[in-house]
């Protein structure tokens, strides 16, 4: 069985996004208590003799919580749930979180994979997409978190943005390659209705 756990704040909302998202942190300590109960409260759903296998924080930005707030929750289920420690546990990140004290901070805990929403590796895509992120810090964080042991790495790319030519996402594709990440997600850009995205074009 796997544990996903839902993460639903952000610094700043995507001009695609139509995910549940907060954009302040006021509710975050609510949130990480209101977390840790329902952990408590899923526990008598686990039928007997079963195992976590894999564990996935999503959100939003899960990169936003602490390592104090990440090791809070490990503890948590690590208590409460047998896990296998065979399977994956991944957490998606902003690369622009990923500082070399965070990848190191990630590293010191049962964190095995992270995912990072790229989006491109143009400036001007990722201004349109009102991504925080520059593609230099694309770099600094795939270096950072390789150091400290985390080479287990996804990225995220959105191809169909306006304007978008065959060489620019090629480009994109390219420079992917060159950081030799084992894996990536390709997603179409989708026009959801309600987004900031739907009134910029």
């Amino acid at each position: 069985m796997n544990l996903y756990l839902h993460i639903p704040f952000c610094a700043s909302r995507c001009s695609y996004c139509d995910f549940y998202t907060q954009t302040g942190s006021r509710l975050r300590r609510d949130f990480l208590d209101a977390l840790i109960r329902e952990l408590h409260l899923r526990r008598v759903e686990l039928p007997d003799g079963a195992l976590i296998d894999h564990i996935y924080f999503g959100g939003g930005t899960p990169s936003l919580l602490t390592p104090e707030e990440l090791t809070r929750i490990f503890d948590t289920i690590t208590e409460l749930y047998p896990l296998t420690g065979t399977g994956e546990v991944t957490i998606e990140c902003n690369p622009d979180d990923v500082t070399e004290e965070y990848a190191q901070a990630l590293s010191a805990l049962p964190i095995n994979r992270v995912s990072m929403g790229v989006q491109s590796f143009h400036a001007d895509d990722l201004t349109f997409l009102n991504r925080r992120h520059s593609a230099e810090q694309v770099f600094a964080a795939v270096e950072a978190l390789r150091r400290h042991g985390i080479d287990n790495l996804s990225l995220d790319l959105i191809y169909g943005l306006p304007g978008q030519t065959e060489e620019r996402w090629l480009t994109n594709i390219r420079t992917f390659l060159s950081l030799g990440v084992p894996h990536l997600s390709a997603y179409h850009l989708i026009y959801e209705e309600g987004t900031a995205l739907t009134r910029l074009v």
